[in-house]
């Protein structure tokens, strides 16, 4: 009969063992049974001491000694013959292996909602040949049991919840055999900074014409650890504006509208919330409206009043312009010439100031005076020379606006006229020959009549029967 050859077997099945790891060699003696023999064991061929006789040898802490072949033998108890010896196992037992938790992006703190990846790496293994579980504060959080095939531990948006001391492991693939745990690895998450926006002036309202800085801060952020960038109207694509301060030097129309910033980290390029919404609206400075009493023209002696008033907010004080010149000739809300003359002749506005926005109004209109010294026309109409019966119509012409007193002369125009009326027409009817005679016209303003014109060239009537 063939002699039998023992066998042994290896639990856990892996000849590579990391110090520290249990390993068991099984003798076993193909198609005998387990009672009819007693067992060798023999490690780099000599035999072990202390003797070890059972079918099984147990390492229970492996070290660098356990090293080497391993071979066993039986011996039936009842003929004393032996088997043939077993084939060599060789043992190796090396360093376990140690766990290193790399941090991706490798910043701290994270601001809560950034993306984070904790990847394990095996110190000398090839990632493939391995399997993980990741640990935060010493409990197993992924996966919940077991062992992942990843390598990665993802948290898509993390929060003040994940933060803690994270550790990994790993379990090699083809015999279990688990490295050292990873050193720990502190993640610290911080609630993301929301930027802020102020405001220089203070207000949202903005005149045309006025400036203004808008100022994007990070509360407690550092103004010099971040870069900063300005979205118009909502629109988080295109930055208007890529510095801390975005100023408006001259508003108009197109610069209505919402504005947002937001900082970037320069260390880590993590970004802030984006600030709330600043809306600024742009509008018309308040209009100063100038009237002028008496309208123009005006005469040689006469007072004009110049009025300037804005309807809207309080508190103006007035200034007074004059032609191209920005050199102010008065203020108050009325600017009175009295006595004017022709040199008083040209352009005139006014333009209201305030201590508070808005500090300016828009210039008024510009209102011209124009000065005279104006002698009227008398006209007469049909003519001069009349048949008794027929009437006639005296017309003073000025060549100014209404607002006139007409006085009517006969004779001689240092007497008191014989008519007064508020046209400048005159009307004889059914005239007769004691109507006929010299006539003069002038004109006055005012109430009581403070100034008048000069006197017309005499016209003559004549009635005949």
């Amino acid at each position: 009969m063939e002699r039998p050859k023992a066998a042994v077997t290896l639990t856990p099945a892996s000849r590579d063992v990391f110090r520290g790891d249990s390993v068991t060699l099984r003798c076993d003696i193909p198609e005998g049974r387990i009672t009819d023999w007693d067992y060798s064991w023999y490690f780099n061929r000599n035999p072990i001491s202390p003797v070890a006789s059972s079918q099984e040898h147990s390492i229970s802490s492996a070290e660098y000694h356990h090293s080497g072949g391993y071979t066993c033998r039986g011996v039936q108890r009842r003929t004393t013959q032996s088997s043939d010896i077993s084939d060599l196992v060789t043992l190796t037992v090396s360093e376990r292996p140690k766990a290193v938790v790399f941090l991706s992006p490798s910043w701290s703190p994270v601001f809560s909602g950034e993306s984070v990846t904790l990847t394990c790496s095996i110190q000398g293994e090839s990632p493939s040949d391995w399997r993980h579980s990741w640990y935060r504060g010493g409990q197993q959080v992924h996966p919940q049991r077991g062992w992942s095939d990843s390598s990665e531990y993802r948290l898509q948006s993390v929060q003040e919840a994940h933060r803690g001391v994270y550790s990994c492991r790993g379990s090699r693939r083809r015999d279990e055999r688990v490295s050292s745990k990873s050193d720990d690895l502190t993640l610290t998450v911080s609630k993301r900074p929301k930027a802020a926006v102020t405001l220089t002036p203070v207000s949202t309202e903005v005149f045309r014409g006025d400036s203004v800085t808008l100022r994007c801060e990070i509360p407690e952020g550092g103004n010099t650890d971040w870069d900063y960038s300005w979205y118009f109207d909502r629109n988080p694509n295109s930055p208007v504006v890529t510095a801390q301060q975005y100023s408006i030097s001259f508003a108009a129309d197109h610069h209505s509208g919402d504005y947002t910033c937001r900082g970037t980290q320069r260390a880590t390029t993590q970004s802030s919330e984006n600030s709330n919404v600043v809306k600024l609206t742009v509008t018309a400075r308040p209009a100063a409206t100038l009237t002028m009493t008496p309208q123009s023209p005006v005469f040689t002696g006469e007072s004009v009043t110049l009025s300037c008033d804005i309807k809207s907010y309080s508190g103006w004080t007035y200034k007074w312009f004059r032609d191209k010149s920005n050199n102010v000739v008065s203020t108050g809300s009325t600017f009175t010439l009295k006595e004017v003359s022709e040199s008083h002749c040209g352009e005139y506005w006014c333009q209201g100031e305030r201590r508070e926005r808005p500090t300016s109004s828009q210039s008024s209109s510009k209102t011209t005076i124009e000065v005279k010294a104006p002698k009227p026309k008398l006209t007469l109409s049909p003519g001069h020379q009349l048949s008794t019966g027929e009437s006639v119509t005296l017309r003073c012409e000025l060549g100014v606006p209404s607002g006139f007193v007409f006085y009517w002369y006969r004779h001689t125009h240092i007497s008191d006229p014989v008519a007064q009326t508020d046209g400048n027409s005159y009307n004889i009817s059914s005239g007769k020959v004691s109507d006929g005679g010299q006539y003069w016209c002038r004109a006055g303003r005012g109430d009581p009549i403070l100034i008048y014109t000069q006197y017309s060239d005499v016209a003559e009537i004549k009635f005949t029967g």
